[in-house]
C-alpha cells in the first residue's frame, strides 16, 4: 500500500511540476528522484520463476551490454538472476554509477573501456549528459542548438579502444549468446571487431540502435547494418522507432510557437523518423540447421522469451523436436514452461507501461521507450 501511494504521488508531482521547470538540470534531478524511489516493480510469480529456473538448468547464458549506462534494459529483467552479464561503459561517470549498483553481484562484470574496430588511442566526445558520449563527432554544423543541455558542453578527450576479439581473448570468454549495443553510431564498427567464427556461431541475438540520418562522421547506417546481419544468418525480428521534429530545439520551438501557438508537439503533427532500436535474431531455419545440442537450443529459446517472441518460441520447439526426436521427452515440458512465463508477462505489460508513463519515458531509452517489448 505504501509503495502504491509513493508511486501515485511521484507521478502526480512529476506531471504537476516537471514540465514547468525551465532548468533542465532540476528536471533531471526530479526524474532521478522518482526513479530511485519508485523502481520498476514487475512481480515475477513463483510459477514463472520456477519455469525460468528449469529453462536455465544446464545453461550458461553470456550477455554483452555494450554501452551499459544506467542499468540493464528492462526487457532483460526476467533473466537477470540467471544469466551472466558483461557490461562495457567507457564514460567514467556512468561506469562509477554501475559499479555502485552492481559490485555485489557475482554474475555481473563491468569493464571501464571503449570498444572499437582496432586497439588504439582515439578521440572520445563526452556529452553533458553521460548517456550520449560517443567515439564519433557530429557532422559539421549538424547540431547548432548550443543550449541543448543533453549535448553541450562537449569535452573531447583521448581514450583507448579495444576490439571484441581482444576482450574475449584477454578474459578467456569462450562464448557470447546475446549482445546489446548503444554506442551512438559505433555499433557496426564494434561488431566488425569480432572476427572469431567460433564466437559468432553462438550469438543468437543482437540488439542495437541505428540512426536513419547522417548525424555522426563514420557512423553505422541501416542498409549496411541489415546487410551485415543477413550475411550472418540473422533476421530483423523487430524495430522500435523514435521520431524527432528538429535536432535544433530553438528552431522547433520557434516554429511551433509562431504557427501553432505552442512550443510543445501537437499529437496530430507527426515527426520524421530519427532512429530505431533493432532486434536481430537468428533465423529459425539457421537454428534448425545449426543447433543440435539441447542446451544450446534452450539458450535460443530463452532469448526469444526474453524479447517476448512467444509465438516463435512455441513454433521453434515444435519444429526443432520434429528433427531432434531423441530429445522428444523434453518437448512438452518446454511448451509448458513457455506457457507459464507467458502468463506472467501478460500481467506485467500494463505495470511496465504505467511506470514508463510516470517518468515521461525518460528513464529507459532502449527499445525506444514504447510498450513492453513484443506483446
Amino acid at each position: 500500500m505504501v509503495q502504491k501511494i509513493i508511486y501515485k504521488l511521484s507521478k502526480f508531482l512529476y506531471y504537476k511540476f516537471a514540465f514547468k521547470l525551465e532548468n533542465e538540470e532540476k528536471r533531471q534531478l526530479l526524474l532521478k528522484e522518482i526513479n530511485e524511489n519508485n523502481q520498476i516493480n514487475l512481480k515475477i510469480e513463483e510459477d514463472s520463476i520456477n519455469s525460468l529456473e528449469q529453462l536455465f538448468k544446464g545453461v550458461t547464458l553470456n550477455c554483452f551490454d555494450i554501452g551499459g549506462a544506467n542499468d540493464l534494459q528492462p526487457h532483460w529483467f526476467k533473466i537477470q538472476k540467471f544469466a551472466n552479464f558483461f557490461s562495457f561503459e567507457p564514460d567514467e561517470r556512468s561506469y562509477s554509477e554501475l559499479v555502485l549498483k552492481k559490485q555485489h553481484l557475482l554474475n555481473y562484470r563491468i569493464f571501464n573501456c571503449a570498444l572499437g574496430s582496432k586497439n588504439e588511442i582515439r578521440p572520445f566526445y563526452l556529452y553533458n549528459e553521460k548517456t550520449g558520449s560517443t567515439l564519433y563527432d557530429f557532422k559539421e554544423n549538424y547540431v547548432k542548438d548550443y543550449t541543448n543541455k543533453y549535448i553541450y558542453p562537449i569535452e573531447q578527450i583521448q581514450i583507448e579502444t579495444k576490439t571484441l576479439d581482444f576482450i574475449i581473448t584477454e578474459n578467456n570468454i569462450s562464448f557470447v549468446n546475446l549482445i546489446k549495443l548503444d554506442v551512438q553510431g559505433a555499433e557496426l564498427e564494434i561488431l566488425k571487431g569480432l572476427t572469431f567464427n567460433n564466437i559468432w556461431k553462438n550469438i543468437y541475438c543482437v540488439e542495437l540502435e541505428v540512426n536513419f540520418h547522417d548525424v555522426y562522421e563514420g557512423a553505422s547506417n541501416f542498409p549496411d547494418v541489415k546487410a551485415f546481419f543477413e550475411e550472418k544468418g540473422f533476421v530483423l525480428f523487430d524495430l522500435r522507432i523514435e521520431r524527432i521534429y528538429d535536432v535544433n530545439n530553438d528552431v522547433k520551438n520557434q516554429l511551433f510557437n509562431e504557427y501553432f501557438g505552442t512550443i510543445k508537439p501537437i499529437p496530430s503533427i507527426s515527426a520524421k523518423i530519427w532512429e530505431a532500436d533493432h532486434i536481430y535474431i537468428r533465423d529459425i531455419n539457421w537454428v534448425l540447421k545449426n543447433i543440435n545440442d539441447f542446451e544450446d537450443f534452450k539458450k535460443y529459446l530463452i532469448i526469444l522469451i526474453t524479447y517476448n517472441f512467444y509465438y516463435d518460441a512455441i513454433k521453434i520447439v515444435i519444429e526443432w523436436f520434429n528433427i531432434n526426436s531423441s530429445n522428444i521427452e523434453h518437448k512438452f515440458l518446454l511448451i509448458e514452461l513457455i506457457q507459464k512465463i507467458h502468463k506472467n508477462d501478460r500481467k506485467n505489460v500494463s505495470k511496465f507501461e504505467n511506470y514508463l508513463t510516470s517518468v515521461d519515458y525518460k528513464i529507459w531509452a532502449q527499445y525506444m521507450e514504447v510498450e513492453f517489448p513484443s506483446y
